[in-house]
């Protein structure tokens, strides 16, 4: 392609900047209009209220939701990647796969309509006290899957992500598995 088409296929993409409360509120929007697959993806998380009942609201729905969790980057300290209680409330899904990559750093926030690509972690702290930024992309119906070239290839991306991750805790219709006492020991406590 040219350097025309190429600027013109990526105009025709469907992409928002984001920052402070704009980027809070598209995250906690992809969590409520999940309904095919949300992936959270990003080295810490420490939920907020918010977006706990948005969770909580989300398991609530008669739905066949996959719930991809990629967290990493602990310091030796697990439980200063994924508190223990947010730990339980993913378990709580149907359909659910939780993975730990100890050199992530990546921070990505999607489901069926939008992915988010940011520098927030998944932290009240970072949601109130940082300035943060990112942004939502949206695939565009109307193009071709090679003209959502920026959506097929981050997803892909953190796919493959989730294939080569440790897998922490997985339940997804007949495949369970459960390797939580690796990472918060024998108690669950961190």
């Amino acid at each position: 392609k040219s350097e025309n088409e190429k600027e013109d296929t990526f105009s025709k993409a469907n992409v928002e900047f984001l920052s402070d409360q704009t980027l809070n509120s598209r995250i906690d929007e992809i969590i409520k209009e999940a309904d095919k697959f949300l992936m959270l993806v990003t080295p810490y998380i420490r939920l907020s209220p918010t977006i706990r009942k948005q969770l909580k609201l989300l398991q609530g729905k008669s739905i066949d939701l996959e719930l991809y969790v990629i967290f990493g980057k602990n310091e030796g300290n697990v439980s200063k990647s994924l508190s223990y209680d947010d730990l339980k409330l993913f378990k709580d899904f149907k359909n659910v796969r939780i993975a730990y990559v100890d050199t992530l750093h990546a921070k990505f926030y999607a489901n069926q309509n939008y992915m988010i690509l940011t520098s927030m972690n998944l932290l009240e702290y970072s949601q109130v006290m940082n300035s943060e930024c990112g942004i939502r992309i949206k695939p565009a119906s109307y193009l071709t899957d090679s003209d959502n070239k920026i959506w097929n290839e981050t997803l892909k991306y953190f796919k493959d992500l989730y294939d080569v991750s440790k897998v922490v805790f997985k339940n997804s219709g007949n495949e369970f598995e459960d390797n939580i006492h690796l990472y918060y020991g024998n108690l669950g406590e961190g």
